[in-house]
């Protein structure tokens, strides 16, 4: 059975507004702090995607940024659905190492991430088996990244 998933690392950056802010978990003293003296707050670091193995489409993508860190399921791959971008973010009270939670949270749940995300079908037809090892070579990619730009 082939793989019809694939998993992308990059770094990513993006200017955050006070209605980001908001929706993930900051009060307005906190935005106020972040966004003082400044026109927004730029946030970023490791992101890991999950996609189809043409990459036309992200089912998940776990963007892992110093400041705010939080995961995406993308939901438009049926027909009769409308675009949803569900947002959720990491309580970074109890997540000690939000990187290194993409990671172990990948290597045993990717398969109801995928499924969460409208991904059914693609789901049927991944060997999980091997998704272990492909995490372990993400795991790889990620520390390089990681090594590369210092995540705070």
């Amino acid at each position: 059975m082939a793989s019809t998933l694939a998993l992308s690392v990059s770094v990513r950056q993006m200017k955050l507004n006070a209605a980001y802010l908001m929706k993930n978990g900051k009060t307005q003293s906190e935005i106020d702090e972040l966004l003082k003296g400044s026109d927004g707050l730029v946030d970023g670091g490791i992101t890991i995607s999950v996609l189809s193995a043409d990459k036309n489409t992200e089912y998940v993508r776990l963007d892992m940024f110093d400041d705010i860190p939080h995961y995406h399921y993308f939901s438009n791959w049926h027909d009769d659905e409308a675009y949803t971008n569900y947002t959720i973010a990491l309580d970074t009270a109890a997540v000690a190492d939000p990187i290194d939670w993409a990671v172990q949270t990948l290597r045993v749940r990717a398969k109801e991430m995928v499924t969460r995300a409208g991904g059914e079908a693609a789901a049927a037809e991944v060997d999980w088996d091997v998704i272990p090892g492909a995490v372990d070579k993400l795991a790889q990619l990620v520390a390089e990244r990681r090594a590369r730009v210092p995540v705070s």
